[in-house]
């Protein structure tokens, strides 16, 4: 799942402080964001469509993995990556309650910019240890 927030893959991999600074970042900017929805989008039981779909999906998805992939009784299911659950985020716009205040002082363009910052800091930091120290 970590894979969602962007590994490149051996042998070039982040280190593991910049997995929670960019999942606060990003849940900063979410979160002050303006809605994305109005109305029924909004309902509690659209919130739980939205956790469910994303709950079966995995499901179907680490299934297939196992029985594709996975040697039989395996003790953990081999093959999942986090960008087989790219398709499921836009669903994390109807299920966190953004307000449209700022959290912490800053607006959802400032947490946005932090995060892209911190990312492409961390991937030309991470490419130039890799490659050229």
């Amino acid at each position: 799942m970590v894979d969602f927030l962007g590994v490149f893959g051996p042998p070039v991999t982040m280190p593991v402080l910049f997995f929670p600074a960019l999942a606060i970042l990003l849940a900063g900017a979410l979160l002050s964001d303006a809605p994305a929805s109005h109305g029924v989008l909004r309902s509690p039981s659209t919130r739980v469509l939205s956790l469910a779909i994303a709950a079966l999906t995995i499901v179907i998805i680490l299934t297939l993995l196992y029985l594709q992939w996975t040697a039989y009784r395996a003790p953990v299911v081999q093959g999942f990556n986090g960008r087989y659950i790219y398709p499921l985020a836009p669903l994390v716009l109807l299920v966190v309650p953004a307000t449209g205040r700022p959290v912490l002082g800053l607006c959802a363009a400032k947490w946005v910019a932090l995060l892209g910052a911190l990312s492409l800091c961390g991937t030309c930091w991470v490419t130039w240890q890799t490659y050229f120290a």
